[in-house]
Formats: structure tokens, C-alpha cells, sequence
């Protein structure tokens, strides 16, 4: 569980190429994303309630559930990416310029 930590920072730098322009637009989105965020660590208080014994079973499969729910979700957020980028790629073939902005996948 320590790891998703290191993977919201990861995310961050991800969904901050993500945002292309305007700049006010991205630090909206990233103060957005950032502010969503925190609100599994406020659940994540009730999560842990003493009447789930020692070893909290259920604990721990809300915490393998929300995190499995970030795999997918960031899966999806891929491919959408993924069908962007295609989408600009053929409208540059159109317009017959050069590669413009891509997405980082």
C-alpha cells in the first residue's frame, strides 16, 4: 500500500502533459485532480474501524479495491490518449503539416 504514494506522484507528472493549453487550464486541472485526490485519505480514516478485528479483512479489500479501480481507470485514460493522438495524426495528414502536439502515453 506504501507504493501508492510513489504512484500518485508518478500520475501527476502523467496528467500535467496530459492538459495541453492554456496554462491556466492545466494548473486548474491539476489543482483539481490534486484536491479529488485527497479525499482517500479522509475515507481512508473510516475505513480502518476497531470493530474489524485484528485482521482487518475488509480494510484491506477496500484498499485493494479503490487501488485496482486506479488501474483500470488509468487504463482507460490511455486508450483514450491513445485514439486522440490517432485522431490528430490523420487531421495533420489532412492539413498536410508536420507532426503537431501528441499526448504522452
Amino acid at each position: 500500500m506504501t507504493f501508492s504514494y510513489s504512484g500518485v506522484v508518478t500520475f501527476f507528472a502523467w496528467i500535467s502533459s496530459t492538459v495541453s493549453r492554456p496554462a491556466a487550464k492545466r494548473a486548474v486541472a491539476i489543482a483539481s485532480i490534486n484536491a479529488f485526490s485527497q479525499l482517500g485519505n479522509v475515507a481512508g480514516s473510516y475505513a480502518w474501524p476497531t470493530k474489524w478485528g485484528n485482521s482487518y479483512n475488509y480494510s484491506y479489500a477496500i484498499c485493494i479495491a479503490t487501488n485496482g479501480l486506479a488501474i483500470v481507470m488509468c487504463t482507460v485514460f490511455r486508450y483514450h490518449l491513445a485514439k486522440l493522438n490517432k485522431r490528430l495524426e490523420e487531421e495533420d495528414k489532412t492539413d498536410g503539416m508536420g507532426k503537431g502536439y501528441r499526448y504522452l502515453l
